[in-house]
């Protein structure tokens, strides 16, 4: 039990790690709020701290933040009564969220070339990546 408080504490140095924690326990309390129950706020909370704690949890939570932040995105537009609207903001904000997570993060991640999440030190040893000599 000690060896897993100390583990917690060194993650909690990391910056990476207090924002995404940070944002998860925001959502939890909104969305605790937003259902009147106690059992959403900790079920999310613990859900996506579990997921912070995995080998590539980072990835994992921003994945899940995104989707939250475009259920919220999709919640407001529905509430405009058209549901093209509700899906067209929810998959945009889902979008924006997952660009800012990855910026966030010094993660690579291009929409326009394929999905590829991974450290930016695989990519340099990754051929497909370097820069054409045009001299």
């Amino acid at each position: 039990m000690l060896s897993t408080i100390k583990k917690l504490a060194i993650r909690c140095r990391e910056r990476d790690f207090r924002v995404l924690g940070f944002e998860s326990l925001l959502f939890s309390v909104v969305f605790g709020v937003a259902f009147h129950s106690w059992v959403v706020f900790i079920g999310l909370l613990s859900g996506l701290l579990c997921l912070l704690g995995l080998p590539k949890g980072k990835l994992y939570a921003s994945i899940a933040l995104s989707i939250l932040w475009g259920f919220v995105a999709c919640s407001i537009g529905n509430s405009s009564g058209s549901w093209t609207w509700a899906i067209a903001c929810g998959l945009g904000m889902f979008l924006a969220g997952m660009a800012a997570h990855m910026r966030g993060l010094n993660l690579p991640f291009d929409w326009s070339t394929r999905f590829y999440w991974d450290t930016p030190d695989s990519l340099r040893a990754d051929h497909r990546w370097r820069r054409n000599n045009l001299n």
